[in-house]
C-alpha cells in the first residue's frame, strides 16, 4: 500500500518492483511484480489522504525491514478463509477489507 496526499499523486501508476517508492518487505517476502488494485480516501472527512493498494505477485523471500515502531504478527491463511473472515466482519480494517474484496473479484475474472 502507498499513501498519497492528493489526486495528482502519480505513484499509483508508476509503482514497479524496482521503484524507489516500493514498500519494503515487512513479512520476509518481496513482490517481483506489483499491480494496482484500488485507490481510495482513507478518511471520509478527517483528512485528504489517498491510499493506493497493490497486489504483489511472484513473491520471493526477502529480509524483513520493519521500522522500530512497527510490530507485526504474521499469520498465513488460505485466501478463502481470509475472504470468509472479511464477509463475517471479523476482519474490519478498511484497507484489508478493500484489498481482499478487490482481490476476490480479480481472482473470479
Amino acid at each position: 500500500m502507498h499513501y498519497g496526499i492528493n489526486e495528482s499523486d502519480d505513484r499509483f501508476v508508476s509503482m514497479r518492483p524496482d521503484s524507489e517508492h516500493q514498500p519494503r518487505s515487512l513479512i520476509n517476502y518481496a513482490a517481483q511484480t506489483l499491480g494496482p488494485i484500488s485507490t481510495f480516501y482513507s478518511s471520509k472527512s478527517v483528512c485528504q489522504e489517498t491510499a493506493h493498494l497493490y497486489i504483489g505477485r511472484d513473491l520471493v523471500q526477502a529480509e524483513a525491514k520493519p521500522d522500530e515502531t512497527e510490530f507485526l504478527e504474521v499469520a498465513r491463511r488460505p485466501f478463502a478463509e481470509v475472504l470468509d473472515l472479511v464477509r463475517a466482519s471479523e476482519i474490519r480494517d478498511s484497507m484489508t477489507v478493500i484489498a481482499v474484496l478487490h482481490t476476490a473479484q480479480l481472482r473470479n475474472s
